[in-house]
């Protein structure tokens, strides 16, 4: 699992294609991070979300925030033509973005990765998945970079690799 503080370090010793090579970045990462439990019960209490952190866009970035690289875990044969990429996210070690946390499905949601843009569905979670506050209801949604995935309880802001790189280096390692 990286943090933004490893991003960050390796930012101050590197440029931006060694880091990305290093770290194993793609296109696109989801930063966030994992509700204590205290949280999560007064989500599921109230039936209100708390605020995402990060907020919409890399500027707000805190080095204990969470970064889940969106590029396959296990190696998966390239789809013919080029296509997206699959990625599942879930609870379990066998999805290719790993979420633990109580109110993550096994299986949450499925990714398609492609150059430019990523799609979301629900994969039949317990709990849904929004984008932007938007349940998916039997439906894909394309995301945009700042868009916030919400699986469960657990608040994900989707960057791109190179937003997620220029706003870590505006962060001092010191903070």
């Amino acid at each position: 699992m990286l943090t933004v503080s490893d991003v960050v370090t390796a930012l101050k010793s590197a440029d931006a294609r060694t880091v990305i090579r290093l770290l194993h970045l793609g296109n696109f990462v989801l930063v966030g991070r994992i509700p204590e439990e205290n949280e999560d019960q007064w989500t599921y209490r109230t039936g209100e979300g708390l605020p995402p952190i990060p907020m919409r866009d890399a500027t707000s970035l805190r080095l204990d925030a969470l970064v889940w690289p969106l590029v396959p875990q296990k190696t998966k044969a390239p789809k013919a033509g080029g296509g997206p990429q699959q990625l599942l996210l879930g609870r379990s070690r066998s999805n290719d973005v790993m979420v633990v946390h109580s109110s993550i499905s096994k299986l949450h949601a499925r990714l398609a990765v492609g150059d430019n843009n990523i799609t979301v569905e629900d994969a039949g979670s317990r709990n849904g998945t929004f984008v932007n506050g938007r349940r998916l209801m039997d439906t894909k949604v394309t995301m945009e970079s700042g868009d916030v995935l919400t699986a469960g309880s657990v608040l994900l802001t989707l960057l791109t690799t190179p937003a997620l790189l220029g706003g870590a280096r505006l962060i001092p390692l010191g903070r």
